[in-house]
C-alpha cells in the first residue's frame, strides 16, 4: 500500500511542481530541491486531500516538506480508524412526544 500511495505523490508532485518524476526522491525537499514556494505546498496538500478523500490539518502543513513524509502521513491517515461520531444513534423505536395542545393543563 505504502508503495502505491509513494507513486500517486510522485504524480501529484510532478505535476503541481513541473518536475521530471525521476527528480522526485524521496528525501527531496519540495521547497529546496524541487522549487516549491508556500502556495504551491498549499496546492499539493489540497491535491493530497482531494486524492486520498482526507483532511490536512493545518498544523500538518508545516511538517510535509518532503515525500517521505507526505508517504508518512498519507500512510498513517488513510490507515486510521474513522473517528466515532459525536452524536449518539437515535433510537428509531420511540415516538416522538406529541406537541402540546393549546389551552390544556
Amino acid at each position: 500500500m505504502t508503495e502505491n500511495i509513494e507513486t500517486v505523490l510522485k504524480d501529484i508532485v510532478a505535476a503541481r511542481l513541473d518536475v521530471p518524476i525521476d527528480d522526485i526522491k524521496p528525501e527531496a525537499s519540495f521547497i529546496e530541491d524541487l522549487g516549491a514556494d508556500s502556495l504551491d505546498i498549499v496546492d499539493l496538500a489540497m491535491a493530497i486531500e482531494d486524492k486520498f478523500s482526507l483532511q490536512i490539518k493545518d498544523a500538518d502543513y508545516l511538517h510535509l516538506t518532503r515525500l517521505v513524509d507526505a508517504v508518512a502521513y498519507v500512510t498513517r491517515r488513510v490507515n486510521e480508524p474513522p473517528a466515532p461520531k459525536d452524536e449518539a444513534p437515535l433510537d428509531t423505536d420511540v415516538e416522538p412526544p406529541s406537541p402540546a395542545v393549546a389551552g390544556a393543563e
